[in-house]
């Protein structure tokens, strides 16, 4: 069952809520993920915006001769007629020459998007329990996708009564338009209000200057000239430069501000202006002066040299998901050298890109399961203390072995011994025999787990002294040890 909850319009007076519903926990996400990809190549896209690069391409091809104005599809997605949004999609899919079908049946798929949108119940914050009937919450794979869709059809309708405008655009429920006069705009608002049953409001320009998305057109000696627009009720806030957080992501949003002001200023003059403004509002969040300036100076550099862009080799991304840790540095580390020293591209003009991203589990752990809980795997568990016993050659008789502890998963911790340590050392010395993924998981047993770290590594000391592992190079040191851990036997 989904959970409902609302996130605060900071930047609208009253400081309402958006009702989100999040649908994770719901039997169904899957299957509306699963659809959202099969049906994203159907929808209409012809009016559609993917960024605000896209807007600001439409604008330098167009001149500013006209009427500019927005206008605002009011709550869409608790709008979406989903019954005729449905049948928009089928009819699409199934009877649209222009379009490959799907390898579905018809009813399978109806019955699959009114089982995800329209059975869909939720759990309100007071315990109440509900069931949306119509229009689609914002929290379901199906939600843009849906909008998207309807508004897209509702488009093509409209364009065949009367005829479009100069400029039509739009990003989702913001429409931008580019008309003759102020009949022509309200023209076109009455049509789409009555072809769509939804309520359109219409917001024009001030002395020739209109925001949209994050840009702010102006309209100068008939062409478009672009800025930045940020909202008077923006409070400048962005990630942190002090938090706990990989590096990457923390240069990821200085670099977000800097080519935002290159892609989105007209004029040096204004680029200059929104990177001093950008700049105090990331010093003013704990980001370094200095690393502001390295990364500004990097892209600039980057964004006038051509050369540097013709020579660029192709990049072969491999991606890798990580669980984000207090060790994450180390652990980059470890998942790049092997990277490094076992990945090499075909071609010799191309480059291997390691990508390493980060998914928390906290979010999925503060709701509700819809299936009880399973043991975890041995490989996932944390905070263990573990043995690797090596059984090749002379070692089937005499085994030899390796105590290690670890604070994240044993999964993790075994693929740092494919890089290096004392196992594959021994297996390469030894056995003349490189180790392997498979070997390492066979070869491990988990000797006792505890969540306190101090413990556990007071207690990885005993077991290294009392089972004597000859694998251990650190077996050497245990006579330092304070007399009160070498003398106690331990108790497990």
């Amino acid at each position: 069952m989904g959970n409902c909850y609302g996130n605060v319009k900071t930047h609208k007076p009253g400081n309402k809520l958006r009702p989100i519903i999040s649908q994770i926990p719901t039997p169904t996400y899957n299957i509306a993920k699963r659809l959202c990809a099969l049906l994203t190549p159907y929808i209409p896209t012809t009016y559609c915006l993917q960024s605000a690069t896209d807007f600001i391409d439409i604008l330098k091809n167009n001149n500013a001769g006209g009427r500019v104005a927005s206008l605002d599809a009011e709550s869409l997605f608790t709008n979406v007629p989903v019954d005729r949004t449905i049948n928009y999609i089928i009819d699409r899919v199934y009877k649209n020459n222009s379009t490959p079908t799907l390898a579905i049946p018809e009813a399978v798929l109806r019955e699959l998007l009114e089982c995800c949108t329209k059975e869909a119940p939720f759990i309100c914050p007071r315990g109440n329990k509900y069931c949306q009937v119509d229009g689609v919450a914002m929290g379901s794979p199906l939600g843009v996708l849906l909008a998207n869709f309807f508004m897209g059809c509702i488009e093509e309708e409209v364009f065949k009564i009367i005829e479009k405008p100069d400029i039509y655009c739009r990003y989702i429920d913001d429409i931008f338009i580019k008309t003759k006069d102020a009949t022509e705009a309200e023209r076109l608002r009455l049509h789409l209000q009555e072809t769509s049953g939804l309520k359109f409001t219409m917001e024009n320009s001030e002395d020739g200057a209109m925001p949209f998305l994050d840009v702010l057109v102006q309209q100068e000696d008939g062409r478009f000239t672009t800025s930045v627009y940020t909202k008077p009720t923006n409070p400048g806030f962005c990630l942190n430069g002090r938090s706990e957080c990989p590096t990457k992501y923390k240069d990821s949003t200085i670099c977000a501000y800097i080519r935002r002001a290159l892609t989105h200023c007209s004029t040096w003059k204004q680029v200059h202006q929104e990177i001093e403004r950008s700049t105090q509002v990331l010093i003013n969040n704990g980001f370094s002066e200095k690393d502001i300036s390295r990364l500004t100076k990097k892209i600039i550099d980057g964004w006038h040299s051509k050369k540097q862009k013709e020579e660029k080799k192709e990049d072969i991304s491999i991606f890798y998901k990580a669980t984000f840790s207090t060790a994450y540095k180390e652990d980059e580390r470890v998942i790049t050298q092997i990277v490094r020293r076992n990945v090499k591209p075909s071609d010799p003009n191309k480059q291997v890109k390691l990508v390493i991203y980060y998914k928390t589990k906290k979010t999925s752990h503060l709701l509700l399961k819809n299936t009880p809980s399973k043991e975890i795997e041995s490989l996932q568990k944390s905070h263990v203390i573990y043995r690797f016993t090596c059984n090749q050659g002379n070692c089937e008789v005499l085994p030899s072995t390796y105590v290690g502890m670890t604070t994240t998963r044993l999964s993790r911790r075994l693929t740092f011994h494919l890089a290096s340590g004392a196992p594959k050392k021994h297996l390469k010395e030894q056995h003349r025999i490189n180790i392997t993924r498979e070997m390492l998981e066979n070869n491990t047993e988990i000797l006792t787990t505890c969540p306190d770290t101090r413990r556990l590594t007071s207690r990885e000391a005993l077991y290294i002294k009392t089972t004597n592992p000859t694998l251990n190079m650190q077996a050497e040191d245990l006579q330092a040890l304070p007399s009160i851990l070498t003398n106690e036997r331990p108790r497990f």
